[in-house]
Parts: C-alpha cells; structure tokens; sequence
C-alpha cells in the first residue's frame, strides 16, 4: 500500500504523520517493522529495499515513513516495486512542496500510484476559523468571535502557534467560552519579539543566553518553526560576518555587505570573532536537515534546536 502526504502547511503535515506513525504503534505495539527513511540521503535507495526485499518474521505490517520522497530514490522504487499491491507493507512517502529538493514530476508519478492521497495547504478564511472552533470543540469549549480575530492576528494566523496558544486558551476556559479578555491576557501580541531575543544572543555568540532564551520562549508558547527560522538567520549572519573577518574587511564595508543594523552589527562582530567557522556551517547544515525533517514530522523540532545550539 501506498499513501502520499503531501502540501505546504507544516504543522498539518506533521501532525498527520504522527497520528499515522501512533496508529501503527497502537496495533501493533512494537516498532520493530517501523522504519523511517530521508528520501535525501545518499543511501537512501538502500535503505528503502532492505524492508522491501526481505521478508519480515513478525505479523504485523511493514511501516515505511519516508520524507523528502520526490527524489530520485523514490523514482527508482516507483520503477522496481508496485508499492500500492503491496499488503503486509504500507509505504507513507512524506513531502513538504516548499522543499527545493521536491520533484514535481516525481511528486505527480507518486500522485498516481498511490492507494491514498491526502493534501495539506494552509489554511485561510472560513476554513482556518473552523479548525480552530473544531479545536476548541474537541476540548469542550468555545470561542468568541471577537476572541478568535484576536488570536489570528496575534499569531499571524501560524498553525504551530495558534495550536499552542489554544492549549492554553482552553485550559484557562475549563469547560466555558473563550473571551477576548482571555486572547488579550494570555497569548502575546508579537510573536517578533521571539526573532530579536534570539538574534542578540546569538550575535554575541553567548550560547547560554540563547539557550535560555529558546527555552523561555518555547515554553511559552512560541512557534517552534519560528525560532528555527530564528536560529537558522542568526547563524547565517554570524557566519558571513566571520567569513568577512577572515579576508580583513573593516566593520563599515560588513555593515554596508549584510545590511544589518549598526547595533546588530557591532554584537555580531565580536560574537564572530570568538565564534569556531567550522561549528557555524556544522550548526547551518543541522538547521537545514531539521527543518525537512521536522516540516515532514519525523523529528523533535525542540531537541533538535538545543542539540545544535550545544555543538555551537
């Protein structure tokens, strides 16, 4: 069997391989046929034939989670198996579009063969205001019109955040109605605030202050796609500065080449000068692979940030 996850809209995306993933955990109770696979590594062709090829010894099924799966390995497999008359095997290939190793034909060929096709695009108007009153539902409680303008507006309307701040919202609620007084006493009015705490630490290199940062605004309540993005533009100026410190361009010239501000860059240049060049592109690269892996639900999105930041 073949099911095909595909769309744009990271949290749905995730969410929906990890329900698929817990149901399978959940019938079978082992996770010893569970396999899971980057369609972007190098051996990912291997990876994929050895549960394929060779016969399992337990009964249950065989789970294939595979992201990035508009690859060339996936071609390939498409090419050798005819994964959708498979019936002890069920291959769930995972792919966020906005990915720039997405195969567009690949993703089409995917398409066609799958058994089950589910696609995940954000959200807007009417149906993004019937998700969160579903949410609210599902919790035994309510929101207010007023209420739920307020909360889109305070979270750009981001599906991570509106599904933590929701957690907190209903919470506070009991079993009532969610007010605007509630939306205006807990959920914050610029989740920007999270991107500056975050680049200051960063630009002075102190990784204790940006760990604590991180920690603080995650719990609460801060996206975490958001602070990866975060992370993902402090590393990278702190790496283009370094990079210039390296060919002895004055302060002038890298303020005039990175376009930051001229506080932001008197930090970052002393934060890279004490920064490891090789740890930056080490912590750029991990940022990369966690936001594909993360975006197509198979990894820790917060483990992952304090696991990178710690190696810095």
């Amino acid at each position: 069997m073949l099911i095909l996850y595909s769309g744009s809209d990271t949290y749905r995306l995730r969410h929906a391989t990890t329900a698929l993933v817990a149901e399978y955990r959940a019938t079978y109770g082992s996770t010893l046929n569970l396999f899971t696979v980057d369609g972007d590594d190098d051996d990912a062709i291997e990876q994929l034939e050895r549960p394929l090829k060779y016969p399992s010894f337990f009964e249950e099924k065989k789970l294939i989670v595979v992201s990035n799966a508009a690859g060339a390995a996936m071609a390939d497999i498409l090419k050798q198996y005819k994964l959708h008359e498979f019936d002890d095997i069920v291959l769930a290939a995972i792919q966020h579009t906005k990915n720039e190793s997405c195969d567009k034909k690949v993703l089409t060929a995917l398409a066609k063969a799958a058994n089950k096709t589910e696609a995940f695009e954000p959200l807007t108007g009417v149906a993004l205001a019937s998700w969160v009153r579903d949410y609210c539902t599902d919790r035994n409680a309510t929101i207010e019109t007023a209420a739920l303008t307020a909360l889109l507006q305070r979270t750009n309307s981001d599906m991570q955040s509106l599904s933590n701040e929701l957690g907190k919202l209903c919470a506070y609620a009991g079993n009532g109605v969610i007010a605007l007084q509630a939306v205006q006493l807990l959920t914050p009015t610029r989740y920007e605030q999270d991107e500056w705490e975050l680049s200051n630490a960063l630009a002075a290199h102190d990784k204790r202050s940006t760990i604590a940062v991180l920690w603080r605004r995650l719990q609460d309540g801060a996206s975490e796609q958001l602070m990866l993005a975060s992370l993902a533009a402090g590393i990278r100026n702190l790496s283009l500065v370094k990079d210039m410190q390296a060919r002895h361009q004055p302060n002038g010239v890298i303020a005039s080449a990175t376009g930051l501000h001229p506080f932001v860059i008197s930090k970052t240049t002393r934060g890279a000068a004490a920064a490891d060049a090789d740890k930056l592109r080490h912590a750029h690269l991990g940022l990369a692979r966690l936001d594909r892996s993360s975006k197509d639900g198979l990894a820790d999105t917060a483990d992952g940030l304090f696991s990178i930041l710690l190696g810095l």
